[in-house]
């Protein structure tokens, strides 16, 4: 029989990559309610497959500790797997092989109304035997990376409370975790891909700090430390779960960002300028919505205006209005006239007539915002 012992655990957060949820969420004139039903969870988007494989080669995150971990954890969705999958591929080394384990609670939070109705699909799972055949169909069960796994059964499921999501996490899912690594040891590395709301909410709960952590950006890397007593033949880790200083692992930490018990590793990223609108092939692929009308005009109205943009001539020596700047509110902007107009200049500056310098500055200037705004980023 094994006997127990203290051990310590360091948990790497990590929000998944940029979905396909994420580009349909950018289609104007849809109502938010409709945009989350688009995508029945959703998988990586071209954007995001690009920024998980671009991030593992990052300087950051091959020093951060991440190409040791013991064990890697998914949140039941198809972007987290994903973001699990692209992103290690590129840190861990050939010969190595990581139980990559599939878990319950670290999901984002659904309301009891979007559970049921078919309100929010896109944080709708669906349950690890699809993940497991998605899996396969793609071909990564070959990859000898990984050993896919689930870390629950129904059994564990009965044994449940009604306590938070990360307690039952760390309570229950945590325990198994470490045995399914087959390692004996007092200490743990395990990282997690979960998403943008439970992370937050976690961080800023079990570790207030101000300003509290907001819209956690895609591949954004916390670090979070805990000990407790484990013993492999009882599987629960009771009430005495403490979080503990980083200690010397602060030096793994971004400057600001440390908290005594909490740290940020890694910033997170935003789709590139070249993962724009028209970058969707992944997500064509897999979600209907892609290939509607809707989107394929979208798309159309992104082409026009990047066409609009590039074939804008602007003068020689364009004369740039000064910027004017409203005390009240911090907003910056720039005075206008009517087209046309040949009254006086204001103080602040003003265009000219069409033809002029300054037109053609806030010609091009109207064209290149609206491209802009019209990219997929968060």
């Amino acid at each position: 029989m094994a006997t127990g012992k203290n051990v310590e655990i360091v948990l790497y957060w990590i929000k998944h990559g940029y979905s396909c949820a994420d580009v349909a969420g950018k289609l104007p004139g849809v109502p938010s309610a409709i945009k989350s039903t688009l995508t029945v969870d959703p998988i990586l988007s071209d954007a995001g497959r690009y920024e998980a494989t671009r991030v593992s080669k990052d300087d950051v995150i091959q020093n951060s500790g991440l190409k040791d971990v013991d064990a890697i954890l998914a949140a039941d969705t198809r972007r987290s797997l994903e973001t699990a999958m692209y992103l290690f591929d590129g840190l861990l080394s050939d010969n190595a092989q990581k139980p990559l384990i599939i878990v319950p609670f670290i999901s984002e939070k659904r309301s009891t109304i979007a559970k049921l109705t078919k309100y929010d699909l896109e944080n709708m799972s669906k349950g690890f035997n699809k993940l497991r055949e998605y899996w396969e169909e793609n071909g990564w069960n070959t990859n000898n990376k990984f050993k896919l796994m689930s870390g629950f059964d129904k059994e564990l499921m009965k044994k449940l409370g009604s306590e938070s999501a990360y307690t039952n996490f760390v309570k229950f899912i945590l325990p198994r975790v470490l045995k399914k690594t087959g390692k004996d040891d007092i200490s743990y590395k395990i990282a997690i891909v979960s998403h943008d709301t439970f992370i937050s909410d976690h961080l800023n709960k079990a570790h207030p700090r101000n300003p509290t952590i907001k819209n956690v950006k895609d591949l954004a890397v916390w670090k979070e430390k805990i000990e407790t007593f484990y013993n492999p033949d009882d599987l629960i880790f009771g009430r005495n779960i403490n979080v503990t200083e980083l200690g010397n692992d602060e030096n793994d930490c971004r400057p600001g960002t440390v908290n005594d018990k909490t740290c940020q590793v890694y910033p997170g990223t935003e789709p590139t300028d070249k993962d724009d609108a028209t970058n969707y092939g992944r997500c064509k692929n897999v979600h209907d919505v892609f290939n509607s009308k809707i989107f394929q005009k979208y798309t159309k109205s992104v082409e026009s205006t990047k066409e609009k943009v590039k074939n804008i001539k602007l003068p020689e020596n364009v004369t740039v209005p000064t910027l004017s700047l409203n005390v009240r509110t911090g907003t910056k902007t720039f005075s206008r006239k009517k087209k046309g107009s040949t009254g006086s200049k204001s103080p602040t500056g003003s265009p000219s007539m069409e033809g002029g310098d300054e037109y053609y500055y806030y010609k091009y200037l109207k064209y290149k915002n609206k491209y802009n705004d019209l990219k997929l980023r968060d």
